[in-house]
């Protein structure tokens, strides 16, 4: 009888070892995520371009172009560079508004900047010019000028004219001498004065023949 009472007490002992006691779950908490930074605040840069040219806007962080009007949003607080390149053969005339002059604008951004860019567009090119020339023939002396262009031949036969221009030329025979007429750009012409239009190298000739008297005897 003993005997069976210790078997059943050793039983019950290695059932309780083996599985008689509870379980216990541990749970990991999660790691709270970091807060987002807040974005950086902006302001705009407003440039408005006149003429033919471009502006580059550098900051620490960026750099930009404009043609035209533009708008470039700057964080407050930076400082920004503004430079003029003119095209084309303009002339960079100055800054208006939020940057003045002529130099390169460099401001801090903490509020809306505005800026004006005035480029003049260049000059137009020279119009072509032809070679006028007055030559005198005849045994006779005069004078042919064309005053508008600082002809007076005499001295001075030959100008450089506009394409298209007028000219008005004028003969001053001597006192021994008479005008007989005109050649080249004239021709056929029998007044003291001629005028034509200059569209090529053009070469008027005055003939100047001297006055002779005979006397009856």
């Amino acid at each position: 009888m003993m005997k069976l009472v210790r078997l059943c007490l050793g039983t019950l002992l290695v059932a309780m070892a083996c599985g008689g006691a509870s379980s216990v779950t541990t749970t990991t908490p999660s790691p709270t995520p970091s807060p987002t930074p807040p974005a950086a605040s902006t302001s705009p840069l407003n440039l408005s371009l006149s003429g033919p040219g471009t502006a580059e806007v550098r900051t620490s962080k960026d750099q930009s172009v404009c043609s035209g009007s533009c708008t470039v949003q700057v964080e407050n607080g930076a400082t920004v560079l503004i430079v003029a390149h003119p095209q084309n053969g303009a002339t960079f005339e100055g800054f208006a508004g939020d940057c003045s002059g002529i130099a390169d604008c460099s401001l801090i951004v903490n509020s809306t900047i505005n800026v004006t860019i005035n480029f003049a567009p260049p000059p137009p090119p020279p119009p072509k010019q032809h070679v006028l020339s007055v030559t005198r023939t005849g045994n006779g002396t005069c004078t042919v000028k064309a005053d508008a262009f600082g002809i007076d031949c005499g001295s001075d036969c030959q100008r450089d004219v506009d394409d298209g221009a007028e000219v008005v030329l004028a003969v001053e025979p001597d006192k021994d001498s008479a005008f007989t007429g005109w050649h080249g750009a004239c021709d056929g012409k029998k007044d003291a004065t001629c005028d034509f239009r200059v569209d090529k190298d053009l070469t008027v000739s005055a003939r100047c023949m001297k006055i002779i008297c005979s006397v009856d005897p």
